[in-house]
């Protein structure tokens, strides 16, 4: 985050909230940090240029798991995508196991349930409405910096908008992703 400014930080019994913020010739983009006993992020991005701009973007968040090959994701039934691995057109049969590798972007927005029973512990992840939900993680191909036997203990899922299709965004517009996340009850 080198180009990123911290704007705003602030305490309270709730927790803690951060604004950073991003200026690129005639983009602005913030995102606010709400974290406590959720956890929330906001993108907003901002485009003054005097022509309509294509573009995507989205929230990568990592989750750290007890290991890979143990945890679900629940929620993606039923949801069409694309297996950016085997490159066609995929749709999800029940729960989601990222063994092997996963690099796929499906067409849903919404609730979504990490399960992870090792650690006893089951994640809510919210989309928001963004108009894509990416779910990654490196299977056992090398990724730069990270030791191998790391790489079990993460994997991605984000919310993301313009994967397909791009976004367009007219001269004075803003649109807005967000993520959130809860320890379930």
């Amino acid at each position: 985050m080198l180009d990123w400014k911290l704007i705003d930080s602030r305490e309270s019994e709730e927790g803690v909230s951060l604004h950073w913020r991003l200026q690129l010739w005639d983009w602005q983009v913030d995102l606010h940090a709400e974290l406590g006993q959720c956890m929330e992020l906001r993108l907003s991005t901002s485009h003054e240029d005097s022509e309509p701009c294509h573009f995507s973007h989205a929230l990568h968040a990592y989750w750290r798991i007890s290991d890979v090959a143990e945890v679900a994701l629940e929620g993606l039934d039923g949801a069409q995508g694309y297996d950016e691995l085997s490159r066609q057109a995929c749709q999800q049969q029940g729960e989601l196991r990222v063994v092997g590798g996963c690099q796929r972007v499906f067409e849903h927005a919404g609730a979504l349930q990490l399960q992870d029973p090792t650690w006893q512990r089951k994640l809510n992840i919210d989309t928001g409405d963004s108009t894509n939900t990416v779910v990654w993680h490196p299977g056992s191909r090398p990724l730069l910096g990270v030791c191998g036997s790391e790489t079990t203990g993460f994997v991605r899922v984000e919310a993301a908008s313009g994967s397909g299709d791009a976004l367009s965004l007219n001269p004075g517009e803003q649109v807005q992703l967000k993520l959130q996340a809860s320890l379930a009850g």
